[in-house]
C-alpha cells in the first residue's frame, strides 16, 4: 500500500491493509458497539464502510440505557455537551432558585386575587406572568441537569465495569464530571490546522498504523500529519498524568498540546479515548486514515479482553 492509496480513499486503504483486524471485529454482534448520535461527528458512517456491526441511540437515551452487554461506547460530538449542565457540580443552587421563584409566584397570585384596582391587577398580572415563565425555565433546567447527571453516572459505571468509551471535542465536558481530576477543558482553540506527532517515547499499541509512512518503516514512526481543529474546540488539559496517557500531540501548540489521550481511571477496568476536534472533518485523507486506525486499535483492544 502507498500513501497515494490513502490519499485516494483512506477507508478503502484500511479495508485492504487491515483485513485481519476487520474480520475479527465483524464477528461481533450489534450489541458490542453502541454509537451515540451527534451533531458534528458521524462515526457510524465509518463503521458502515468498514462493515463493522453496531447499534445506535440518541443522546437522550443514554442516561437510562442498559450498557451491560456493550463493550465499546462511541459518543459523537454534540452541542448539548458544550452547555454548562455537564460542568455543574450539583443541583443545590438551581433547586434553591426554584424554591425562591415558587414562593415569589405564590405571593404574586395572592396579590392579584386581592387587588381591586384594574391597573394594579394588570401590573401584578405582568409580574406573575414573568415569574411563571422564569419558574418554568428553571424547572426545565433542573430536568436537563438531572438527565445530564444520569448520563455521566451511566458512563462512569460503564467504564468502571470494563467498558471502553470513545469521545471527541465537546465530549470532554462529560469526562470532566465522570472522571474528576483526570482531564479538563484547557480553553478554546480553532479554527486552525496543527501538525501531529506521536508523544515522544510512546509505545502504545493504539498507535499501530496511525503514523504509517510506507512498508519499510515502523508503524509508530513520526511523519507529518495535518489536523483540522474546528472553531471553539476544547483543548485537553491533563490533570492526572498517572491515569492519563497522551498518545498524539500537536507540536505547534505551546500548552495543552494533547490531540489524542487515553484515561484509565483508578479502580476501573475500562478505558476512555478522547480526541481534540472532530472525527471526520480532517485537513487531509492522511489525517482521516490516522484517526480511523486509532479507533480500530481501540476497538480491537477491547474485543481481545
Amino acid at each position: 500500500m502507498t500513501e497515494e492509496d490513502i490519499d485516494r480513499d483512506p477507508t478503502a486503504a484500511i479495508r485492504r491493509r487491515r483485513a485481519g483486524t476487520l474480520s475479527k471485529l465483524r464477528e461481533g454482534s450489534q450489541r458490542d458497539i453502541v454509537v451515540v448520535t451527534g451533531a458534528y461527528d458521524t462515526i457510524q458512517e465509518v463503521l458502515d464502510r468498514l462493515e463493522i456491526p453496531y447499534s445506535i441511540m440518541d443522546p437522550d437515551q443514554l442516561p437510562k440505557a442498559d450498557l451491560s452487554r456493550c463493550k465499546a461506547l462511541l459518543i459523537n460530538c454534540h452541542n448539548t455537551y458544550a452547555g454548562g449542565l455537564f460542568r455543574a457540580a450539583d443541583s443545590a443552587t438551581l433547586q434553591k432558585e426554584i424554591e425562591d421563584c415558587e414562593e415569589k409566584e405564590a405571593t404574586l397570585r395572592k396579590r392579584v386575587q386581592a387587588a381591586k384596582d384594574k391597573k394594579k391587577v394588570f401590573e401584578l398580572g405582568l409580574e406573575l406572568l414573568k415569574a411563571t415563565s422564569e419558574l418554568s425555565s428553571l424547572r426545565q433546567q433542573l430536568a436537563a441537569f438531572t438527565g445530564a447527571t444520569a448520563m455521566v453516572e451511566n458512563i462512569r459505571r460503564f467504564v468502571e465495569s470494563g467498558g471502553y468509551v470513545f469521545s471527541s471535542d465537546w465530549g470532554l465536558t462529560i469526562l470532566e464530571r465522570a472522571f474528576p481530576g483526570t482531564v479538563k477543558n484547557g480553553g478554546n482553540i480553532g479554527p486552525r490546522k496543527v501538525t501531529l506527532r506521536p508523544r515522544a517515547g510512546s509505545k502504545s499499541p493504539l498507535l499501530e498504523e496511525v503514523f504509517y509512512s510506507g512498508p519499510k518503516t515502523g508503524t509508530v514512526a513520526s511523519r507529518k500529519l495535518m489536523w483540522e481543529v474546528d472553531s471553539g474546540s476544547y483543548m485537553i488539559k491533563v490533570e492526572k498524568p498517572s491515569v492519563v496517557e497522551v498518545l498524539v500531540e500537536a507540536g505547534d501548540l505551546s500548552r495543552n498540546s494533547g490531540v489524542a489521550v487515553t484515561i484509565s481511571p483508578e479502580k476501573s477496568t475500562g478505558k476512555v479515548l478522547h480526541i481534540l476536534s472532530h472525527f471526520q472533518r480532517q485537513a487531509t485523507n492522511q489525517g482521516d486514515y490516522a484517526l480511523q486506525n486509532l479507533l480500530l486499535n481501540f476497538l480491537m483492544e477491547r474485543a481481545k479482553k
